[in-house]
């Protein structure tokens, strides 16, 4: 705390986490800066483009689980320091600006929720990229955008709902490990 403002850090360990995001936290896509004789804040957060489960061979129901355990010692902070683990909670739950909050507003089914808004604001662009990049004769290429920002909604709502559930566990470290066969098929799962 003498060295770090915690609370950025808290934030931006939530929008790493929630998000999945595979290059979180051990790719030179982290960032952070400092004043001059200041403490170090955490952010921008930058470089998401296989968050969201995408391209990390997920299905689209995957919203299980804390993701980014890779920074050993946010992890070591998370289990042994009750006060970070404590603003973790209280930064998620938070009724006036937490994380919550805001993913709430992201996935909020009017014209003023923040999906809706942005889709509309690249529908254009979508239709030309579509048109330039993907092939017309290949329906894996083409995207639909209302599909698409459906099924982020849906697969945040129920990221929202999972972490609700599972809050009291900010603090604890789980590692999960997969046994596989010659084949590379998994045949258990245990979670220690």
């Amino acid at each position: 705390a003498e060295r770090m403002d915690l609370e950025s850090l808290a934030d931006y360990w939530w929008i790493q986490e929630f998000s999945c995001n595979g290059d979180a936290f051990n790719t030179g896509s982290t960032y952070m800066y400092k004043t001059r004789n200041g403490k170090l804040f955490w952010g921008p957060p930058w470089d998401f483009d296989i968050a969201w489960v995408l391209d990390m061979g997920y299905g689209p129901g995957y919203v299980t689980g804390l993701c980014n355990t890779e920074m050993n010692w946010i992890d070591r902070l998370r289990e042994e320091d009750s006060q970070f683990a404590a603003l973790l909670k209280e930064r998620w739950l938070d009724e006036t600006d937490g994380i919550r909050k805001y993913l709430c507003k992201i996935t909020e089914d009017s014209p003023e929720g923040i999906l809706n808004q942005y889709s509309e604001e690249i529908r254009k662009s979508h239709v030309m990229n579509q048109e330039r990049w993907m092939n017309p004769d290949d329906p894996e290429t083409q995207t639909d955008l209302d599909t698409a920002k459906e099924n982020l909604r849906f697969w945040i709502n129920k990221r929202i709902e999972w972490i609700d559930n599972n809050i009291d566990n900010v603090g604890k470290v789980y590692c999960t490990i997969s046994y596989e066969n010659a084949d590379g098929d998994i045949f258990t799962t245990k979670s220690v």
